[in-house]
């Protein structure tokens, strides 16, 4: 089973070339003591939980096709474009689709050989 849930599909154009990014969703209870964790074992890739269990805790967005699970969880992905959280001031996941644009652009062009 996995903690994720896919919210949409963001295609990123770099010169020519067309990348898909999937953003995904990490719905607040996962990990949260309300749900019945003693601890989070997923504190180590997430950001922290937040204090209702309602409000998502992460988006994470990934390329397409790039497999999920690490030595440290099979839940982790090992090199995620971005990891998102609540805001700390509003404690509220708020984001802005051009932001993780340009994250996503950035990402590929850290990795152009």
């Amino acid at each position: 089973m996995s903690i994720y849930s896919t919210c949409c599909k963001l295609v990123v154009f770099d010169g020519p070339d067309e990348h898909v990014f999937w953003v995904q969703a990490v719905p607040g209870h996962i990990g949260h003591p309300s749900a019945g964790y003693e601890s989070d074992p997923y504190a180590a890739f997430l950001p922290p939980v937040a204090a209702d269990p309602d409000q998502d805790r992460a988006l994470v967005v990934v390329l397409d096709g790039q497999p999920k699970g690490t030595a440290r969880s099979p839940q982790e992905y090992p090199d995620p474009a971005c990891v998102l959280g609540p805001d700390p001031t509003t404690g509220r996941l708020e984001a802005d689709i051009r932001d993780i644009d340009r994250r996503c652009a950035a990402w590929l062009r850290a990795r152009r050989p």
